[in-house]
């Protein structure tokens, strides 16, 4: 977990974590809004994953230009690795949906997402889309294009497959089928509830690494400063730029500040010709609307009327802009971005506070709730708070109440949490999903980075007797002794909390194995059944327990038998309780990193059930940390005795007891103290031991801190991304291949997302490989797996994903980990 609590200058509303200090801005800030709020253009930026968009872009064009400025991103990043913890897949998503909206926080950019799952690593585009569905995968480009109306749209990559991963190449040749459809009113019309056709002007391509005589004084590329320095902010873009992009922690994207001037360039790809800009032509004042010319005047005479020492001296003249473009404004896409824009820059001024807030962060239907809304204002005008509703609540509260100035005004109020509220969790996961596309149906949260259906208290107030509306989640906000005052949202969970003590469970056949699953309550009191059923042909037992609770959080604890027989095969037991004619079946787990929000997930408590047929003899294993996998928790769930090694116990005494040393993935590259491991880790294979080194990279990102093996290698990028790609042993004789376990071809089989990654290369006579595999059409790769003897041990290296088959329960995956980790003669 990362220890350091995030600073940024700059920050806006977008984490409960930081909401307090949030909702104060200072004047330059209020001022740049007034710019803002008289111009009206629109950039969308597409590419694939978090992390691929260019910020420094982002920046220039939210703050220096003052448009609207969105990120498309066609997946959530679950496909990728983990530097700073163990989630992968799912739980990876929401770490990098959540550090996205950390970035746009910074940057002032808006984020959106399509369905598309992230698969991994994929060498072509035609995988890609055929994969996604290519028409899907569309239709929500399409989408995202009428909804927000974008002037200008630009790729991050090209269409030719310069960009690489294939992935990439997919969202520049999205983009350019979109640019072209969303505009005809034949294609993809059940859009046409929530939006309407729109022709952006013009699609460029955000050019890298190009030369720039390839690129200056061509007439269909334009170049930007994207270094200026923002004086009202306090701050360049390239700062700014780097403040966001550093937010991916998970990705180990943390980059230095860049200062001066830097220029960044688009290359028309569609769109009418241009003569020196890329918004050439394109009216970004309110001029492009009717009656809009009025309300320009408006607001250049608030903006000379502005005072820095008494912001709510403009608030008469704001509440009166709002007023005109109500009333004269009538196109509804610019009138509902603009009335929110005034509103926001009327409470900036006032120096509004308004926070909702519960005694506990969490609740389920029918408990007691202690709400408070507190609301202060720092303005001399007539501020009445009138009501407070709440999505938990079936009735409004009455207040009535005028606020004075500078004084906190707390409405508490008890109440009970309706019924049929939904289950806090992220929505693209609310229902399971085929690993291509997000199950979603409903378009009205389409693209969406997070929630809109969190629970909410509307909050009802005049301004001088006019009326508003205001929105805030609600929050539970707790004092830490170091942080200070933080938030975390409040989660509407299931009333009994289902745990097993373990997602895996391998099992031998006629053996017995223990499953014990822990209930907590989370309401008043309960009282039920728990049970676990299957249909694997697995023996269970018993049936179910009884259960009954008196106290919140109180916890109880049962045991499940399970045995294996011959007919048993691979899945899942799913634990479920049953209250009176309700069943309940989730599981609750959060995400806590200090640099995003707490998340919750609540997702079915499922056990995956994995009939062993494996030879295992024991194994004493020493374990290296690496940067989030889960194989120690795998081994330890097959029965493996497993010692994690640190600084602490490294020496060639602490070790030389283990039959194998493991390193986690990427542990040279992440773990600093590797280069003082190696000399006794080689000490150790030298004396007869067995070391196992998972796949590491090496790029423009990640260097090795020292040499892998006793014999020197490289590590290349070249992978087999295709799960099915044809496995060949070259030594079938291969004692890895034959002990403890005969590998067979259908040990291959099942395998998910791909072989491998990041294999070995330009390795020296002394090692010797074991398979041989490739992608279609492509060359056949023998790096996946190199082994060499060493004096009296043995070395390994291997890009084989075991990180990946073996949390999927892989049995082909298991037989062959478990032989390159069992030497024939073990120490003792």
């Amino acid at each position: 977990m990362l220890k350091k609590i995030l600073v940024c200058s700059i920050l806006i509303l977008h984490s409960s974590m930081f909401a307090s200090w949030a909702q104060s801005t200072h004047t330059g800030k209020i001022k740049q809004k007034l710019h803002k709020l008289n111009t009206l253009g629109t950039v969308l930026y597409i590419a694939a994953h978090p992390d691929d968009e260019n910020t420094r872009l982002l920046s220039y064009f939210a703050n220096e230009r003052k448009y609207i400025t969105a990120y498309l991103s066609l997946t959530r990043g679950d496909g990728g690795q983990n530097l700073i913890g163990n989630e992968l897949g799912d739980g990876l998503g929401i770490i990098r949906t959540n550090e996205l909206m950390a970035a746009r926080s910074v940057d002032g950019a808006e984020q959106y997402f399509t369905r598309a799952v992230d698969f991994g690593y994929s060498k072509t585009p035609e995988e890609s889309l055929e994969i996604w569905n290519h028409d899907s995968v569309l239709s929500d480009v399409v989408y995202i294009i009428r909804k927000l109306k974008p002037d200008i749209i630009i790729t991050r990559f090209p269409s030719n497959g310069d960009g690489g991963h294939g992935h990439h190449t997919a969202s520049a040749l999205l983009a350019e089928e979109a640019f072209d459809l969303s505009n005809d009113s034949m294609v993809f019309p059940n859009h046409f509830s929530l939006a309407e056709v729109w022709q952006s002007h013009r699609l460029f391509w955000n050019v890298f690494r190009a030369k720039k005589e390839d690129l200056e004084g061509k007439d269909d590329v334009t170049f930007l400063d994207i270094g200026t320095y923002n004086r009202l902010l306090g701050i360049s873009y390239g700062e700014m730029a780097s403040e966001s992009r550093s937010m991916h922690k998970s990705q180990g994207f943390g980059v230095s500040k860049q200062r001066g001037t830097q220029k960044d360039y688009l290359k028309l790809l569609k769109g009418k010709p241009f003569e020196t800009d890329a918004f050439s032509d394109i009216n970004t004042t309110w001029g492009r609307l009717q009656n809009g010319d009025k309300i320009t005047s408006l607001i250049n005479d608030v903006i000379k009327l502005f005072d820095e020492e008494n912001p709510a001296s403009i608030i008469p003249q704001l509440i009166n802009i709002k007023k005109q473009i109500a009333q004269n404004i009538n196109d509804e896409h610019w009138k509902k971005i603009k009335l929110k824009e005034v509103d926001e820059l009327i409470y900036d001024c006032g120096g509004f506070f308004i926070e909702a807030l519960n005694s506990a962060y969490q609740v389920s239907s029918g408990d007691s709730m202690a709400l408070s809304v507190n609301f202060i204002h720092r303005s001399q005008e007539k501020i009445v708070l009138k009501k407070i509703h709440s999505t938990l609540l079936d009735t409004p509260v009455i207040v009535n109440t005028e606020l004075n100035a500078n004084e906190m005004m707390s409405k508490v109020f008890g109440a009970i949490c309706k019924a049929n509220v939904p289950f806090s969790n992220s929505y693209w996961l609310r229902e399971a999903h085929n690993g291509s596309l997000f199950t979603n149906d409903d378009l009205s949260i389409r693209g969406d980075a997070l929630n809109s259906d969190l629970p909410k208290c509307r909050i009802e107030f005049s301004i001088n007797d006019m009326d508003f509306t205001l929105e805030r989640n609600i929050q539970y906000k707790w004092v830490d002794p170091v942080r200070g005052e933080l938030y975390r949202s409040l989660e509407v969970v299931a009333p009994i909390d289902i745990q097993p003590a373990s997602n895996q469970i391998f099992i031998k056949q006629q053996d017995h194995k223990k499953i014990r699953i822990t209930l907590q309550n989370k309401s008043s009191n309960n009282s039920g059944r728990l049970y676990l059923q299957q249909d694997l042909n697995f023996e269970i037992t018993p049936e179910f327990y009884e259960y009954s609770f008196k106290e919140m959080d109180e916890r109880k604890t049962f045991e499940f038998s399970i045995k294996a027989n011959s007919i048993s095969t691979n899945g899942f037991a799913h634990a479920f309780v049953r209250q009176g004619n309700q069943e309940y079946t989730t599981s609750i787990s959060h995400i806590e990193y200090d640099h995003i929000p707490i998340q919750i997930t609540q997702q079915a408590a499922t056990i995956q059930l994995i009939k062993v047929d494996a030879n295992m003899p024991p194994l004493q294993i020493g374990y290296i940390e690496g940067a989030g996998d889960k194989i120690p928790d795998v081994l330890t769930a097959l029965g493996y005795n497993i010692k994690m090694i640190t600084q602490e116990n490294l020496s060639y005494a602490d070790i030389k007891m283990f039959d194998v040393v493991i390193t986690g993935i990427r542990a040279y590259n992440s773990n600093s103290k590797m280069a003082v491991y190696q000399p006794v880790l080689m000490e150790y294979v030298s004396k007869g031991g067995r070391m196992l080194v998972q796949y590491n990279t090496l790029n423009f990102l990640s260097n090795l801190i020292t040499d892998l093996g006793p014999y020197p290698f490289s590590i290349s990028r070249k992978r087999v991304t295709e799960e099915d790609a044809l496995v060949l042993a070259i030594d079938s004789s291969s004692v890895l291949l034959n002990y403890p376990n005969k590998i067979t071809p259908s040990d291959f089989e099942g395998w998910i997302q791909e072989r491998g990654l990041y294999f070995a290369d330009k390795y020296q006579n002394h090692y010797k490989t074991l398979f041989s595999m490739n992608d279609k059409n492509e060359d056949a790769l023998e790096g996946s797996l190199i082994y060499t003897p060493y004096e009296k041990g043995m070395f390994i290296y291997t890009g084989l994903s075991f990180f990946r088959q073996l949390p999927a329960g892989n049995s082909g995956a298991i037989n062959l980990f478990i032989n390159l980790i069992t030497p024939e003669k073990r120490k003792r």
